[in-house]
């Protein structure tokens, strides 16, 4: 796995993602985000997907939720605006709804698998079997 495959996987997928959802959702216009710090799509009622994906999933069967970043809290807790999360692996995107993640992880954290990852160990989360994220989810993709 390389960075630079990652990225561009990332990139194709938040495309795939944003021509979906305009299929799904067509009485909202919906756009890349300008301020890619905050969320990645952003429909003109104001709903927010954040876009992750990840090429081994399919390889360990495991799915990585990042809770903090640099010792601060990542995504999932920082925007208060944060919808949909949109999960890409392989040949399918999971659209799960962020409080409904954000409060399986609390509610399961004792039992969830946490790790440290990425760069210095700077990077740390949950992992949860692709079985139960699966579940979380309300809409599957075939990308």
């Amino acid at each position: 796995m390389s960075f630079v495959k990652d990225l561009e996987f990332g990139k194709q997928n938040e495309q795939i993602v944003l021509e979906r959802v305009q299929e799904l959702f067509p009485l909202d216009e919906w756009m890349f985000s300008e301020d890619k710090k905050a969320v990645d799509i952003i429909s003109s009622s104001w709903k927010t997907i954040e876009c992750k994906s990840d090429r081994q999933t399919l390889t360990t069967w495991n799915v990585f939720i990042e809770v903090e970043c640099n010792w601060k809290k990542s995504w999932i807790f920082k925007y208060e605006r944060l919808d949909v999360l949109a999960y890409s692996y392989w040949e399918n995107t999971l659209l799960i709804n962020v409080d409904k993640l954000s409060t399986f992880i609390e509610e399961n954290n004792s039992r969830l698998k946490k790790i440290k990852c990425g760069d210095g160990w700077r990077s740390v989360g949950y992992l949860i079997r692709l079985e139960e994220f699966t579940e979380l989810s309300s809409i599957i993709i075939n990308n």
